[in-house]
Order: structure tokens, then sequence, then C-alpha cells
């Protein structure tokens, strides 16, 4: 119904531009009444259009955020780690003394100590992490999803039966439905904790979850003032490359990554994640192309009567192929029309709904409006081509009469 009145409106608008034109007036003579075959092309071309737009919208949304999450959080110039250490349930740390004598080297401004510790919390497995309760001018941010009522401060409490203030990250708070304001019961060495969540933060680097506090009261309950890893912040003037290479040389067991290279390393293992889809798209387009070809196939082959009266009438093959084009550019273009609609609720349910559920994380809606049109570009030029071919092919039928 809603592709039916696509091609009427069509129609209608190039009722008078094609009425110096033969060949464009015959084909809007035929979309002004669409077939079945019209509908079954427009509904392939619409499915085929909405998974890969609304995959391209997805896919740009996740960019996008990725980019503003980097941003927002790896704020320093150095980011230090053992050698192996792939995720928190790894035993490996840097010990104190030696992220100390980080700290003491004259090219360091300052540097923040994080802890991680796996923990389990209802039965599922999770992380607990530690971060320095000041904040520093240059110390790195949250992507608030529920900020804090003041400020963002993991300080231990004054009193010791006053609670103890935690950040959640989103998809902690999605897996265990946990908001701020809530309390949670955490199980630590020195017997269970219970924080009260100040504030829920979004991370796009652990679906677990995660808790944080501040790392001194993480290193009483753990005793153990070993570091998962460390953002260090350079005096102004300092070269990271060279600081980088000098602590290289110096420390056995640690890895250091400047801000360009830790950046460039995670959106280059998120596009390889995603590059998948990006051929799942092109196939799609293919799937979408070749439908549009065969049913114009079948209707050249329908009408082999109407295109030998039309030869008749002195209608050229250039002509009859400028006809197939027409007709293949506006099945296209309604097709195109109804599936960019579809692939921005396609877009909205993969990134509101699907993703939330699966990994509970939410991401910034974006878009992509230039590689849209460029996508909607070479589906209409390759339509119309292919168009324009049959129509070649067609002109030299012959109907059952001629035979």
């Amino acid at each position: 119904m809603i592709g039916d009145i696509g091609f009427r409106a069509l129609a209608a608008l190039c009722r008078r531009p094609a009425r110096k034109n033969g060949a464009a007036c015959f084909a809007v003579s035929q979309i002004r009444r669409p077939t079945a075959d019209y509908r079954l092309t427009v509904a392939s071309l619409v499915v085929a259009i909405g998974m890969a737009s609304g995959m391209a919208v997805m896919i740009h949304s996740f960019d996008r955020t990725m980019r503003r999450w980097i941003e927002t959080t790896l704020t320093a110039d150095l980011f230090v780690s053992c050698v192996g250490a792939a995720g928190v349930s790894s035993r490996n740390r840097i010990r104190e003394a030696t992220w100390r004598l980080l700290a003491e080297d004259t090219a360091v401004d300052t540097l923040s100590v994080v802890q991680v510790h796996p923990i389990r919390y209802a039965g599922r497995p999770t992380t607990l992490v530690g971060e320095d309760g000041g904040r520093h001018e240059r110390a790195p941010g949250y992507m608030w999803v529920q900020p804090p009522d003041g400020e963002a401060i993991l300080a231990p409490p004054v009193a010791a039966d006053s609670a103890i203030p935690a950040f959640v990250s989103e998809s902690f708070c999605v897996r265990y439905r946990v908001a701020r304001g809530d309390a949670v019961e955490i199980p630590t060495p020195a017997g269970t904790k219970t924080l009260a969540v100040t504030g829920v933060f979004a991370d796009y680097g652990n679906e677990r979850g995660a808790v944080v506090v501040s790392r001194e009261l993480l290193s009483e309950w753990y005793d153990d003032n070993s570091a998962v890893k460390i953002a260090v912040y350079l005096k102004s003037g300092e070269d990271p490359e060279a600081v980088r290479q000098r602590w290289l040389g110096r420390f056995n067991g640690i890895t250091v990554r400047s801000h360009a290279r830790l950046r460039d390393e995670i959106l280059t293992i998120f596009r390889q994640t995603f590059s998948i889809t990006y051929v799942l798209e092109g196939i799609g387009v293919i799937v979408a192309l070749t439908g549009l070809v065969m049913a114009l196939v079948e209707l050249q082959l329908g009408r082999r009567a109407q295109l030998s009266t039309l030869r008749e009438l002195g209608m050229s093959r250039r002509e009859i192929a400028s006809a197939a084009g027409f007709e293949g550019l506006a099945i296209a273009l309604v097709g195109l029309t109804l599936g960019m609609i579809v692939s921005l609720a396609i877009g909205h349910v993969l990134i509101y709904v699907i993703n939330k559920q699966s990994f509970g994380w939410t991401l910034l809606y974006h878009v992509p409006w230039r590689d849209l049109a460029v996508f909607a570009a070479v589906l209409v030029s390759a339509a119309g081509a292919a168009s324009y071919l049959v129509g070649l092919w067609s002109a030299s039928l012959r109907s059952e009469q001629e035979e």
C-alpha cells in the first residue's frame, strides 16, 4: 500500500516533464499502475536497504561513541600495564615499588594508579576497581549516564559508619538492576562492604560491569598496593615517546603505550570487530539489485506484444532501453525511500534495545548522512544502469505473433 502511494506520487511528479519524451512517458504510464512484481521488488529492496543502512547507523553510532569515550576517559600521556595483562582476570600486577619509581621520574607531573580485582556479585562475575579518590585537573573523566549530585570524588568516608561512595558502570546496572542511590553489598577479604551508588558511568570495555571505589580503601581491604594499570601525566614540554622508550629500557615486564597508540589500538579492534558487517551490507545490496534485474526481465518478457507495438510506432532500441531504465529508477527510488525510513527504525532498535540487552551499553545515536547519501547514489546509479541494459536486451524480443 505505501509502495503504491510512492509510485503514484512519483508518477504525478514526473508526468509533466515526461510529456516531451516518449520513453519517459511510457515509463510513467507503467509506474502509475504498479503490479505485483513491482511490489515484490520494492519489498526486497526495502529489506536489503533497511538492514544495510540500519547496520551502518549502529556502526557509526558505535564509532562516534567510542571516540567520545576515548576523549573523555583516556586523557593521560602514557598508559602503563604488565606484559600479558589482557584483562581484569589476569594475575599480572605492577609492584608498588615499580610504580613509585615511575612517579619519581623527573618527567612525570602526576600519575593515577588503578587497581582491579575480579569478584562475584549475585552469583555472577564482575569487577571491583580502585581509583585515586582525589581528582586532579588532568584526571580522566567519566561519560555519565546518571551523574553524581555533587562533585565526582571517590573519597573514603569521614565517619566509620558513613556510607562508602561508589560509582558503577551502566552494564553493572543493567545486569543487576541497580540505579543511583541504591546500596550494594560487595564481598572483599576484609568482609562484606556496603557501598552507596552515587553515580553511573558508561564503560565500553567491560560488559560484565564494574564497581569503582577509592583505591585507598581497596588497598586496605585486599592488603595489596600493586597496580593493574597506571595513567601517567607528563610535565609540559616532555616528549611521551622519549619517556616511553626510556622506561621500556629500564623496567622489565611492563608495556607502555602513548595516548595516540592506545587510541589507535582501540579503534582498530573496533573496526576489525565490525568488518564483517560491511561485507554483509554489500551482499544485501547485490541481492537487492539482482532481484530488481530479475523483476525487470520478467516484466519485459510479459510485455513482448507491447514492445512490438512500440517498435512499429517508431520507438528505437535506445528509447525502449531508456523506458526500462526509468522504470528501474522509479522502483529503486521508492524502495530506497522506504528502506531509509526503515533503516532509521532498525538503527534505533539495534542501539536502544538489542545492544542494551546484550551488553548493557547506551550508544550515542548518530546517522551518517553523508555515507547514506553516497550509498543511495551508488544504488540508484547501479539500478539505472542495470535497468537500461535489461531494456536493451528486451528491445530485441519478439512477440508470439512475430515468432
